[in-house]
């Protein structure tokens, strides 16, 4: 147990928002910015600690519908991972994709670095890039859209 506080103190600190570990048998998931609790989660019983402070109720995340999204042609391509967007393999480079292209399904739109891990984020439509969400070398959140594409 005095692992889990060490780890949450050191989150608590940290500028991250979302923590996950496992480690012998335990997966652990922290949240912060809002997280109603800390959960620490076993095959066996559940442990469930709090945050020091009380967490303030988040408000509301609904964005208002566009066009788009109400689109069913429209397909929103979300990070795989939290970590760090790159629309190029390197900096300097030619971007995997850009605003208009067309690209294949499976066809790689960009990268997220984790860890000095880099995760392929590849399309799952074929179609058209309508437009990209987040900025070259931007810090997302799993499930943060990344960009839309009209499919083909």
């Amino acid at each position: 147990m005095k692992d889990i506080l060490s780890i949450i103190d050191k989150v608590d600190a940290s500028g991250l928002v979302e923590f996950k570990m496992t480690a012998d048998g335990v997966d652990l998931v922290l949240k912060k910015a809002g997280a109603a609790s800390i959960i620490a989660a076993d095959a066996a019983p559940k442990v469930t600690a709090t945050p020091k402070a009380p967490a303030a109720t988040p408000p509301p995340t609904a964005s208002v519908p566009t066009a788009e999204a109400t689109d069913d042609s429209i397909t929103e391509v979300s990070s795989p991972v939290l970590g760090t967007f790159y629309r190029a393999p390197e900096p300097g480079a030619e971007p995997y994709t850009t605003v208009g292209a067309h690209v294949e399904a499976g066809q790689v739109l960009g990268i997220v670095e984790v860890m000095k891990l880099f995760n392929e984020v590849k399309s799952p439509v074929a179609g058209e890039i309508i437009d990209i969400v987040a900025d070259d070398s931007e810090m997302v959140e799993y499930g943060q859209p990344l960009l839309h594409i009209r499919c083909a």
